[in-house]
């Protein structure tokens, strides 16, 4: 997301919180408001869950979601690069 709004220079705090990054992406690409709640999954992972034995860990069903809404958002992300740069994905 922060290389999507910097490609879009868009300002963005330091910050983890997914929902906030897809917020500030959505004037350069509005269909990113669908990940918004995906985002509020996310979040507790890049905060909460960061680091073992922290105040939450997540059930094994919860990291299945989250992987799962994951990698929905960074397909998507994907999607929106140019072709060369997705061809370069592939092919890594």
């Amino acid at each position: 997301m922060k290389g999507f709004l910097v490609l879009h220079d868009k300002d963005f705090p330091k910050t983890h919180d997914i929902r906030l990054l897809i917020q500030l992406g959505v004037s350069a690409n509005p269909l990113l408001a669908k990940y918004a709640d995906s985002a509020d999954l996310l979040t507790p992972y890049v905060t909460e869950f960061l680091y073992p034995g922290d105040v939450m860990e997540p059930t094994d069903e919860e990291m299945d979601e989250g992987l799962k809404n994951a990698e929905m958002i960074v397909n998507f992300m994907i999607s929106l690069l140019p072709d060369e740069l997705q061809n370069a994905l592939k092919e890594s």
